[in-house]
């Protein structure tokens, strides 16, 4: 134990940017959480007490347990894991180790915080360390009941039975943040507050009591200077244990709501659903993943849960419980996150992070679930090489390769002023690398292999945004997760952004829900622009620039906005005023349906003659149009064009488009409320509008559209499906890649 944790200390310094960089050794401090009773000091005891109790040691065992040497003792100490770190490294701070059970590593980064208030160190290198899973181990939490049967730490899943042991080691490197940043030092988080207590008098000393915990939150943030309600993300101690996730489920359900805290405000989970729980490490495990999440922007999910704990009110708790990730839109200023450890013995530590914007990451991971590997040449049969090149160095190497640094390697290994991409693939593992560089060392043309093909003419690129429909719970979770958007954009989209990423639905009633809030015409629109933008962006930031754009139905408006028409803001604002000028057009209890067939309008047309109140009002292909009108006539439509064995999907809107509304057809129209300015821009990508029905019946669409014109500053017009400006470009976005 002594010996990794001084290699993760060493890893640690090096991420921070010392590893041969000066800092000064003389106030340089190591706090390490760990406790003693390790399997080594356990044999130890067992070949010196054999004899007493049973006689001479058996040879064979006698070999197989240590001998005692001048090594043994320190070596079983457990305060001698943050000396041998001093030690090594040549620090001269202050170095000792905590113990307070599985608060141990959160506490030592509380007296590490301390350290730097008081001045008595410049840096602390503080931490926790546990690799208890021995018999001993087993035998002991076994005894508490605390053990799980299924062998799966379940956090706050209603089934949850007990814990899974779990061992690890963890360092971070803590500063004043003043002299981080004099220093120029990278910062993951800032803690804002850290603070413990005790349980206080009570019928034992493991079961976990709402009071303590309660304590050390409130310790906490009105040390940190900041409301529970500002939190996004917290990682509970969350053992999986039925007493203490109902204990800790409503502890912190009283105290944020107490602050007034809204439903579904913070993300709720555990990383011991992943790793087990580490014990003495589990608190500094915890640290780091909040840190990480506010660095990466990323909401993390956690695991094994299948029905929540039956403490969490899903209408009305202020927590999430997300089995996937999400893009992480703070309502506050600044993002914040907390953390809890507590320990056999009733004691109990929290902490609350911020993230440091200036150094927050334009990825959300380290490492991606797959990676592009571009392989540049004048010819085929250079890139061919150096995929050659790349197979022998794998197969040759024993060490653990990284995918990312692979797909770097090879497009860097041909040097030139615009060479082209002859090849270029995708892989997963480094399984899949070998059979695709066999494949494409090839000649035979293979699924997901591509080479460059001289011959062929360089064509152009156009963008197609598509309309209102075409939204769904979870749209491009993966892409915003992996990069997200910038900041500004997920603020302005933060409402829409709750309804694309909502907490897991945990039964079909919920899913439906959800879909419906999605599918509201007042969601829809913006939530597309939000996610059309951030695709928009991620593209272009890779280089990929259109030649032209377009937009399906709604899409017009995204494809305006990316053309430079206006800029973000305004997109999702003319978004928001367009859906409530839609809404405001409509009368009577039907807002009509509209469904996707599949035939063109020619073949079409003459089964639609019994129902003339159903329109054809998009062709979305040559072999697919869509269909709008009142509702019981768009699914007696359906029903006759099934009867006729014509495929046809209903589509996920709240109201029919692009026909007439039958129940008022001579109603006022009432102009929204909202205000929407679009602000001018240039741009010289082309735009256009994919329509081309001419049985469409655009009556609130042509309202709607000189409504627009009325409301933007007329800075641009449309004509012959091209956007001209007269004013300031739209605002150049920060790249989010630095690698192919």
């Amino acid at each position: 134990m002594q010996l990794l944790s001084l290699e993760v200390t060493k890893q640690a310094l090096k991420d921070a940017g010392y590893g041969t960089r000066y800092f000064d050794k003389e106030k340089t401090s190591v706090i390490f959480g760990a406790e003693a009773g390790m399997d080594l000091g356990n044999q130890y005891t067992f070949r010196n007490l054999y004899t007493q109790y049973c006689g001479e040691l058996p040879e064979a065992l006698a070999k197989a347990l240590p001998s005692l040497t001048e090594d043994s003792f320190p070596g079983m100490l457990v305060n001698v894991i943050s000396g041998r770190i001093a030690n090594r490294l040549g620090l001269g701070g202050v170095n000792y180790s905590v113990t307070s059970a599985c608060a141990s590593s959160l506490t030592a980064i509380e007296l590490g915080v301390k350290e730097l208030r008081t001045g008595s160190s410049d840096m602390v290198l503080a931490g926790g360390a546990d690799f208890h899973n021995g018999i001993s181990d087993f035998l002991m939490f076994s005894s508490v009941g605390a053990l799980s049967a299924k062998g799966r730490c379940r956090s706050f899943d209603n089934e949850a039975d007990g814990i899974c042991l779990g061992e690890g080691v963890g360092v971070v490197v803590l500063k004043r943040l003043a002299d981080a940043e004099r220093d120029g030092d990278r910062i993951y988080a800032v803690i804002d507050g850290i603070a413990g207590s005790s349980d206080g008098k009570g019928l034992g000393l493991t079961a976990p009591r709402k009071e303590g915990q309660k304590r050390a939150l409130e310790r906490t943030y009105w040390q940190a200077g900041v409301l529970p309600a500002d939190v996004g993300l917290v990682e509970a101690h969350g053992t999986g244990t039925v007493v203490g996730d109902r204990t800790e489920l409503k502890t912190l359900t009283e105290v944020y709501t107490a602050s007034g805290a809204v439903p579904a405000q913070a993300t709720l989970g555990s990383v011991k659903s992943q790793i087990g729980h580490t014990k003495c490490a589990a608190g500094i495990a915890g640290l780091i993943k909040v840190a990480k999440a506010l660095h990466h922007r990323v909401l993390p999910p956690t695991g094994q849960i299948t029905q929540p704990n039956a403490a969490w009110r899903a209408e009305t708790s202020p927590f999430q419980l997300n089995r996937k990730p999400s893009p992480w839109a703070s309502a506050s200023t600044v993002a914040r996150g907390a953390v809890s450890a507590f320990g056999f013995g009733g004691t109990n530590f929290h902490a609350v992070l911020s993230a440091y914007p200036a150094h927050q990451s334009v990825v959300g991971a380290p490492q991606f679930p797959a990676e592009l590997f571009a392989v540049r040449g004048t010819t085929l049969a250079v890139a061919q090489a150096v995929l050659v090149q790349l197979a022998e160095f794998v197969a040759a190497s024993d060490a653990p390769l990284a995918l990312r640094d692979l797909a770097r390697t090879a497009w860097e290994a041909s040097t030139g002023v615009n060479l082209p991409v002859q090849i270029a693939f995708v892989a997963s593992d480094l399984v899949e690398l070998r059979s695709k560089i066999v494949a494409a060392c090839g000649t035979a043309a293979v699924s997901g292999i591509h080479r460059r093909q001289s011959a062929a003419a360089p064509g152009k690129t156009a963008f197609l945004f598509p309309g209102q429909g075409s939204q769904y719970p979870g749209m491009l979770r993966d892409l915003l997760v992996y990069f997200p958007p910038s900041a500004a954009l997920l603020s302005a989209g933060r409402g829409e952004l709750q309804k694309i990423y909502p907490t897991t639905a945990y039964d079909e009633a919920t899913a439906k829900r959800q879909q419906q809030a999605l599918t509201d015409t007042l969601v829809a629109q913006p939530a597309l622009g939000l996610v059309e933008l951030a695709a928009f962006d991620w593209l272009t930031s890779l280089g990929l620039k259109p030649d032209m754009s377009a937009g399906h139905s709604y899409g017009e408006l995204a494809a305006l906005a990316t053309a430079g028409a206006f800029d973000d803001q305004a997109l999702l604002d003319l978004s928001r005023a367009r859906a409530e000028a839609i809404l405001a057009a409509l009368g009577g209890d039907d807002n009509g349906a509209m469904a996707a067939v599949r035939l063109d309008t020619e073949a079409l047309k003459p089964l639609l003659q019994g129902f003339p109140s159903v329109v054809m009002a998009n062709q979305n292909s040559p072999i697919q149009t869509v269909i709008s009108g009142p509702t019981s006539d768009v699914e007696a439509a359906c029903a006759f064009l099934g009867q006729h064995n014509v495929g046809y999907k209903r589509i996920e809107t709240d109201c029919a488009f692009r026909c007439i509304p039958t129940s008022a057809p001579h109603r006022t129209r009432r102009m929204p409320s909202r205000s929407a300015t679009a602000s001018p821009a240039t741009s010289s990508v082309p735009c256009a509008s994919w329509r081309r029905s001419s049985a469409c019946m655009p009556m609130a669409r042509g309202c709607l559209s000189r409504w627009a014109r009325a409301r933007c500053s007329r800075g641009w017009s449309v004509a012959s499906s091209r956007i001209s400006h007269t004013s300031r470009s739209r605002s150049t976005r920060k790249s989010v890649a630095s690698q192919p």
